[in-house]
């Protein structure tokens, strides 16, 4: 099967799948988020896997997926906190008031410490001749 037929075959399973996700809002759209978090996982993965140099130099991919699943986790979280159609239960409700405040917000820090952590795994993991360590 050539690659044409292949990527003609997976949107016409995967296009319906996505728009039943996206309709039905049931269980606070858990289905979609589990949906988009799968894609987000098989994207990370594929991308580290062209980007792996072998010896020159391989991706973080377990940082690489942890970041990814905790940046996409938290504007769900935010999202939910915004739907009116479909409310949250009051003690959702108050968790989700107490970590998002309006006057806040969590993503700048979080990539923020995601470039440090990876900037200080990159130095002390792949030493370089004539850099800090020698």
């Amino acid at each position: 099967m050539n690659e044409t037929a292949k990527r003609i075959l997976s949107s016409v399973i995967i296009v319906p799948i996505f728009l039943f996700c996206f309709y039905f809002s049931g269980w606070y759209y858990i289905q979609l988020y589990l949906f988009c978090l799968a894609a987000i996982i098989i994207g990370i993965k594929e991308f580290y896997s062209f980007s792996d140099r072998g010896d020159d130099g391989k991706p973080f991919s377990k940082l690489g997926l942890f970041y990814g699943f905790l940046i996409y986790t938290v504007f769900y979280l935010q999202f939910l906190q915004t739907q009116v159609h479909n409310p949250l239960p009051e003690s959702a409700k108050t968790i989700l008031m107490q970590l998002f405040n309006h006057n806040n917000d969590i993503i700048l820090p979080i990539i923020m410490v995601m470039f440090i952590h990876i900037y200080v795994i990159q130095i002390l993991t792949r030493q370089l001749d004539g850099a800090i360590f020698s």
